[in-house]
């Protein structure tokens, strides 16, 4: 029977980098270990331990970019169903689906 004996590291998703660092090293306790960047220089992961585990910070990823063909499939698969159309542009909400007369 296979069974995990460790963990390597927990990712944990957060908004503000700097307040969750904070948070898990002045308030729950846990040890600064590393800080990874974007090649801009910006923060992009923070690395803290809780004994001998690793919890990473994480802010959430920048969109990718996508190719023709999965900009293709996108459309596909946001696209309304036959009995349903968008509003007009000058609509208050033009993001509403109206049925189709």
């Amino acid at each position: 029977m296979f069974g995990a004996e460790t963990l390597d590291h927990v990712a944990f998703p957060v908004r503000d980098l700097p307040h969750a660092e904070k948070f898990y090293i002045e308030t729950v306790g846990l040890t600064f270990l590393t800080q990874r960047k974007n090649a801009d220089g910006s923060p992009r992961h923070t690395y803290v331990k809780a004994g001998e585990n690793i919890i990473g910070l994480n802010l959430p990823a920048l969109r990718p970019i996508l190719l023709p063909a999965a900009r293709r499939v996108m459309r596909w698969l946001w696209a309304p169903s036959p009995g349903l159309t968008q509003r007009s542009r000058g609509s208050n909400n033009p993001g509403q689906l109206r049925r189709r007369a």
